[in-house]
């Protein structure tokens, strides 16, 4: 396994265990960004406004495209899009904690950063619900072009699964690595189940290879039965030819 394959797998495996609900905490609130920045609700009805992300990706009402990566699909409407700038924040005051134990991980962590592309995240805005009661969808892609052709996402997995060993992240893996198709695709699924401060999330990662990166597509959700009402998210995914 590389070091960039490393890398962008301890960026993978930190984003399960971040706290990514501390967003939610305020789904609707304007934290000073520019407008198209800002935390945003889904479109209900038809596409309104349209969010332009650093990365060159769109979402127009609760379509989200990647013109880089050549894929479309349909986030759940209603819920709200935290902005780059928050997660990236998380992500990064949780890379430093880590850091403070295990001095090597900081030299991983920048690398990381450099190679994995902007992560979308997507919670659940329902009323009732607050922190880790509400689900969400992640999708981010990680860096592979150091690994031989063809990938395999069976061993991507198994690299991941011996990182959060190693680094005794709160994280396993459950049951077998699926390979599926969708919308013409190859992609591979895996169960997991995380635990942070005594909350465990159960977790159904999607993986597709495009343009010599690891693209994920998350499901994340209190229990593993709520993941089943997610599950046309994913079937919603229509791959297209990418932009060079």
């Amino acid at each position: 396994m590389t070091s960039n394959v490393r890398a962008s797998l301890l960026s993978v495996s930190l984003l399960l265990v971040l706290n990514r609900y501390n967003c939610s905490k305020h789904p609707e609130s304007n934290l000073g960004f520019p407008a198209w920045q800002q935390d945003q609700s889904i479109s209900q009805t038809e596409p309104a406004d349209k969010i332009i992300r650093s990365d060159g990706s769109i979402i127009i009402g609760n379509v989200y495209r990647n013109p880089y990566f050549g894929f479309s699909i349909e986030l759940p409407k209603g819920w709200t899009i935290s902005t780059e700038k928050e997660v990236e924040a998380q992500q990064k005051a949780t890379q430093d904690k880590l850091a403070e134990t295990d001095p090597k991980l900081k030299e991983h962590f920048m690398r990381s950063r450099m190679l994995s592309a902007p992560t979308l995240v997507v919670v659940e805005n329902t009323s009732g619900k607050t922190g880790f009661d509400r689900r969400g969808v992640e999708i981010l892609a990680s860096d592979v072009s150091g690994e031989q052709e063809p990938f395999s996402g069976e061993a991507f997995f198994k690299a991941a699964a011996e990182v959060m060993r190693e680094r005794k992240l709160p994280v396993e893996y459950l049951g077998n690595i699926e390979k599926i198709m969708i919308a013409g695709e190859t992609l591979w699924k895996a169960r997991l189940k995380e635990t942070t401060g005594g909350h465990v999330q159960f977790v159904r990662e999607y993986l597709a290879f495009r343009k010599k990166c690891a693209v994920q597509f998350l499901l994340i959700g209190p229990d593993d039965g709520g993941l089943e009402d997610l599950e046309p998210v994913i079937h919603s995914l229509h791959f297209f030819s990418s932009i060079n």
